[in-house]
């Protein structure tokens, strides 16, 4: 590694009076771009320096100097717009100029926009529309990125993604999912309805982060149970959580798993249940009273933390009250005037009460509500509902997959950033002085 001194001479004009920490700050800010670009076109000229007499030394004879090219190349980067005319060797025995510099450091010939420069913009794109990522960035650094380009190469970075990783080797131990609806259009921008987009999360046991190990787009449970039966290793899940939406239970449980439904889903769905069986709002007072007074339905998670290990004749006393008050709830419910009321209630009694099983075998608490992953939807539903109103299937699935990542795993986001902007090697600098002299 060889080391390289660039001497810069920097002046400035000082106001004599009214001057603020602020005022120094922001000029400084402001002149960073063209400090930057000063930088850059100096190292390219350090580096073309040496890479011309590298090729002079090692091809003696076959390589000339051939002047520069006959345009300058114009680079958007993340400090502005630079340009540089590349010096030229001529191939003797192909008859061929080539630019020394260009082959150093790879240097594309088509594209303008670095990668560098669509960081920002890009990770503004996560949370707001494209059209607002570009005005904002094009406010702080005058790089001019449309928002077509932007939405360009936002795609291409998603590219580089396997959002169908193999976790196997992760020992999940619960396994929670959900779905939301968000509007799809074709490539035409007309709208072509809603679609379901479902995800689901994973957690390796008590008190760890639930984490996403998968989203689908339009696709039903068991195409997603088939998928995660193949990157997860499924004999170790010991818990399904949901808020029991049809299908969840019948493909994604398998044997030896139990079904823990979501607390809050549970007594919400039971009016709309209700109501379909014909009984209007204030014909529901004594079935929902009923139904809210099950300690599986009233009981919190903090009351729940209060309960020690000795309290072991208290838990089943509570889960024993729990199963009788739903078999007196269901003999409530007459099976001809209110059939489905009475089969959900029926269906109820086998899964809301997981959590009391569970900590009578391992004196732990499991989730009561699907809290976690309505929070994971929470940090992109915003975006993708009403900030950005309608999608394309594909432009959905490429934004998802960049949000997914940045949202919920930083570190390896960073990672997908060194690979995407191909940083191999890179100057480090090592030594910084500075003077000053009043002129």
């Amino acid at each position: 590694m060889k080391e390289l001194s660039i001497t810069m001479e920097i002046r400035f004009q000082i106001p004599n009076e009214s001057l603020t920490l602020s005022g120094l700050i922001v000029s400084i800010s402001d002149n960073l771009p063209d400090i930057g670009k000063a930088l850059l076109v100096t190292l390219m000229k350090a580096l073309e320096l040496q890479a011309t007499r590298q090729y002079l030394e090692n091809a003696a004879g076959r390589t000339v100097r051939n002047g520069h090219e006959s345009h300058e190349r114009s680079f958007r980067t993340s400090f502005g717009k630079v340009s540089y005319r590349f010096a030229q060797l001529l191939d003797i025995a192909t008859n061929r100029s080539f630019s020394p510099l260009r082959k150093m450091l790879s240097i594309d010939p088509y594209k303008r926009y670095q990668r560098e420069a669509l960081k920002a913009p890009i990770n503004l794109a996560i949370h707001m529309s494209y059209q607002k990522a570009v005005a904002e960035y094009n406010a702080i650094v005058p790089a001019g990125i449309s928002k077509s380009t932007l939405w360009r190469h936002l795609h291409r970075f998603s590219d580089q993604m396997n959002w169908r990783p193999d976790l196997k080797k992760i020992p999940y131990r619960f396994l929670m999912v959900d779905g939301t609806k968000v509007t799809l259009m074709n490539p035409s921008k007309q709208s072509i309805g809603l679609a379901q987009l479902r995800l689901a999360l994973a957690s390796t046991g008590i008190g760890d982060h639930f984490q996403p190990v998968g989203f689908w787009l339009n696709r039903s449970w068991d195409h997603i149970a088939a998928d995660l039966r193949k990157r997860l290793d499924y004999n170790k899940l010991e818990v399904l959580f949901s808020d029991g939406e049809p299908g969840v239970k019948e493909n994604l449980l398998a044997s030896g798993m139990r079904h823990q439904r979501c607390q809050w889903h549970a007594k919400r769905d039971f009016r709309f249940i209700l109501y379909m069986d014909g009984l209007k709002k204030a014909q529901q007072k004594s079935f929902v009273h009923q139904l809210n007074n099950i300690p599986a339905l009233w009981l919190n998670a903090a009351a729940l933390e209060t309960i020690r290990p000795s309290d072991m004749n208290k838990v089943k006393e509570l889960s024993e009250k729990t199963q009788q008050d739903f078999q007196d709830l269901t003999q409530m419910l007459d099976p001809l005037s209110y059939p489905k009321a009475r089969a959900y209630v029926s269906n109820l009694a086998d899964s809301v009460a997981t959590f009391f099983h569970y900590w009578l075998q391992n004196k732990t608490w499991l989730p009561i509500t699907t809290n976690a992953i309505e929070s994971a939807f929470s940090r992109f539903t915003n975006r993708m509902k009403f900030i950005g109103k309608r999608w394309t299937e594909k432009g959905l699935i490429k934004w998802l997959q960049l949000s997914i990542h940045k949202l919920f795993f930083p570190d390896a986001w960073q990672n997908l950033w060194k690979q995407f902007l191909q940083i191999n090697t890179a100057p480090k600098m090592f030594f910084l002085k500075t003077s000053f002299d009043w002129l």
